[in-house]
């Protein structure tokens, strides 16, 4: 999306902040919360539309390969490209339906990677073939056999590579963002059912930090949520979330 497209994101989220029937929430990151206190959703505290909001914009083009030069993300039809220049320098895998990406530092080692919000043919743990009581994720997937993951890949070894691949995810992600400075950034989804369409609103809201080997969940909020715009304002040092509800 151009400027001039999220400019008019801006506004039309002013503008239904204001007239929309449908309830908007706004939510204001707070940090950090305990473990008991993670079913809270206590790290979200409703916050006041700020007045300046603007649109985060997913990054889309950075310095993958740390050269100074600029690599970008083409995402088209589910397939996803990394080019730099035209050179094609990754593509996603045949049978990888590809939702959404981004460029981001999730796992806090300070050179950036891509985020990937993946569907796929689901597939056990290899593990399960020999373990007495295999198949804890046999049910992570829709009606259609197709299981959703999270998956980061960056420039590694001369090459772009996967970095780190969930499994199949025990609630699907309808959709993604990052928020939080450089080195501190969290991850945040709106998560789903497999027994619900993709276009149903979305069950719950969740932060997740990255704990060295993967993400673990440290805030929730029961939904229905809808589409989520991230927006950040000079108002307060904190990003805020705003979305439309269903309830």
């Amino acid at each position: 999306m151009n400027k001039t497209g999220w400019i008019w994101l801006g506004m039309s989220a002013l503008v239904l902040f204001s007239l929309s029937p449908v309830p908007i929430q706004v939510w204001a990151w707070q940090g950090e919360v305990s473990q008991d206190h993670v079913s809270r959703g206590e790290g979200f505290q409703p916050a006041g539309f700020p007045l300046d909001a603007q649109p985060i914009r997913p990054l889309l083009a950075g310095d993958l390969q740390g050269d100074g030069g600029q690599e970008r993300l083409a995402l088209t039809s589910g397939l996803l490209t990394v080019l730099k220049g035209s050179q094609i320098l990754w593509q996603s895998p045949q049978g990888w339906q590809v939702d959404q990406a981004a460029i981001t530092d999730l796992d806090h080692d300070g050179k950036p990677e891509v985020t990937l919000l993946v569907w796929r043919p689901f597939a056990p743990w290899p593990i399960d073939r020999y373990i007495p009581n295999p198949g804890r994720i046999s049910a992570f997937h829709d009606q259609h056999d197709q299981s959703c993951h999270l998956i980061l890949i960056g420039w590694r070894g001369g090459a772009m590579r996967e970095i780190w691949a969930g499994s199949a995810l025990a609630e699907p992600v309808q959709s993604f963002s990052s928020a939080g400075p450089p080195g501190k950034e969290i991850l945040i989804t709106l998560d789903s059912l497999y027994a619900l369409a993709r276009t149903d609103p979305a069950r719950a809201m969740s932060a997740w930090e990255w704990n060295g080997f993967g993400f673990s969940l440290v805030s929730r909020l029961t939904g229905p949520f809808s589409k989520a715009v991230t927006l950040s304002s000079q108002q307060t040092t904190q990003n805020v979330y705003i979305f439309t509800s269903r309830r």
